[in-house]
């Protein structure tokens, strides 16, 4: 049975940001976009707290630089959803 494992991130983007690298960048597992055009992606990279990029291994490799931090999912999925908390 595979490991199933979901992370949450802030919102899906499918652009890049600029060209400053990303301090992080998830890869290795199914990226879960939520948006019906692109529904699963290779790679996601986090820029400042904000998803900065989702697309292929190779298109997000594109914003790696020197202290880019690499997280491999081992066959782990990555759900980004929009989280919106409710104060009642």
């Amino acid at each position: 049975m595979r490991r199933f494992s979901a992370i949450l991130a802030t919102f899906a983007a499918t652009v890049v940001w600029g060209a400053e690298p990303a301090d992080v960048i998830f890869h290795g597992g199914a990226i879960i976009t939520m948006n019906a055009a692109q529904p699963l992606a290779g790679a996601l990279a986090v820029r400042s707290g904000k998803i900065a990029a989702v697309g292929s291994l190779v298109e997000v490799m594109g914003l790696r630089g020197r202290k880019t931090q690499l997280r491999d999912l081992h066959g782990a999925a990555l759900c980004s959803a929009l989280l919106k908390a409710c104060f009642i």
